[in-house]
């Protein structure tokens, strides 16, 4: 406690997040001022807390540096409305986690691993920044030690590591964010060995970079082939900003919330006729943290194949012109993105559908069916902003 002031640490973000929506801007302990509460990346200097853990560091032999980087917090807070909190304000100045990931890769910065939506009196998002780092391809010459030398020369102290030698691949986890970023920025393209490193940021679950290990299988619904023919359950077209590009089935879900069916097990409901994409979002914030960090209750994935105007087989065209559409967002590392309307006959509140470019390391990522010589599309539904 500092004067006014109470700084208070929770067991997870999650408790955190709750705390806060419910005693931001409120006045819980009576009286007409409410408290003004925020997240704060690091205890203040002056604060115990503070002195307790920099007095330990030093006791351990650890310098001054490395207790202020142990006291950093990798958690960012982005407010999502205007300071006035009004509802006109809100509504005026609604910030949206695409926005947030595409103002950081504007300006070089890395995606968030996580995003976490907290509503209350002052809505806004927590941004869990990455702090670890994935070496796919890395050649079987290079020893387990000459990486991480590397690895604490450029980015400082590391809290672990995991050297995947079957895979050809490597996860590192450094200290702080700043130590990870600076470690990225001085061993991508390092030559090691007979090749050049590739250094990416790990996803939250530790995989779908090359060579990761998928986890157990989902149910077949899951963007899954059926082994028998199913029937469609939207029939519609593809189009890139207008144009169109072919006609697209997709088999699974369907269900009623009458029969009991989730959110997720009754799309596809309301989908366009044309899905017709005009905006893309970063394809790693889609599958790695937007879509593995939705309740598994209220998303839906569903795979997408070229047919004719029946729904019957393609004709010879269509398959290409799907691949090329794959193509182009998987070039660029963008899914398309469709903002799908509430449906009240559905219970269903507003939803976005991300159309996402399938790959070996994608399907992998998302627990679905890879078929490479087959061209479809992945649609991952998940709840709008706000609308959940």
């Amino acid at each position: 406690m500092l004067g006014e002031e109470a700084y208070v640490v929770f067991a997870s973000l999650r408790d955190a997040a709750i705390c806060y929506e419910a005693i931001a801007r409120a006045c819980p302990f009576g009286g007409s001022r409410p408290l003004h509460v925020e997240f704060c990346s690091t205890f203040p200097p002056e604060s115990p807390a503070a002195r307790r853990r920099t007095a330990a560091m030093a006791t351990g032999g650890g310098s001054a540096a490395a207790a202020a980087a142990a006291l950093a917090s990798q958690f960012i807070w982005v407010s999502s409305a205007a300071a006035s909190g009004s509802a006109a304000a809100v509504g005026a100045s609604a910030v949206t986690p695409e926005a947030v990931v595409a103002a950081l890769q504007e300006a070089a910065l890395p995606v968030p691993q996580q995003i976490l939506q907290v509503q209350g009196r002052a809505p806004g998002m927590l941004l869990h920044m990455a702090a670890a780092s994935a070496v796919p391809q890395l050649h079987e010459s290079v020893r387990d030690e000459e990486l991480l030398s590397a690895c604490r020369a450029a980015g400082g102290q590391l809290v672990g590591h995991r050297f995947l030698r079957a895979s050809h691949c490597a996860f590192v986890d450094f200290a702080t964010q700043a130590g990870a970023e600076a470690a990225k920025r001085a061993l991508h393209c390092m030559r090691m060995g007979p090749q050049h490193l590739r250094v990416e940021w790990k996803p939250p679950d530790g995989g779908a970079g090359a060579g990761a290990v998928p986890g157990p299988p989902p149910p077949p619904s899951l963007g899954a082939r059926p082994s028998q023919p199913a029937a469609t359950t939207w029939q519609g077209g593809l189009a890139k900003s207008g144009s169109h590009v072919c006609t697209l089935r997709c088999w699974g879900g369907g269900g009623s919330a009458a029969g009991g069916a989730t959110p997720g097990e009754r799309e596809p409901v309301g989908w366009p006729g044309v899905l017709d994409v005009k905006l893309r979002v970063d394809l790693t914030y889609v599958v790695h943290s937007l879509y593995s960090h939705t309740a598994p209750q209220v998303r839906a994935m569903r795979r997408l194949l070229p047919c004719n105007s029946s729904g019957g087989p393609a004709d010879a065209s269509a398959g290409p012109k799907l691949a090329d559409f794959v193509s182009y967002l998987a070039d660029k590392n963008r899914a398309g993105v469709i903002k799908l309307d509430a449906s009240p006959a559905a219970s269903l509140p507003p939803r976005t559908l991300y159309l996402v470019p399938p790959s070996e390391q994608v399907c992998a990522a998302l627990g679905a069916e890879w078929t490479p010589l087959e061209p479809f599309l992945l649609a991952l539904v998940v709840p709008a902003a706000g609308g959940a």
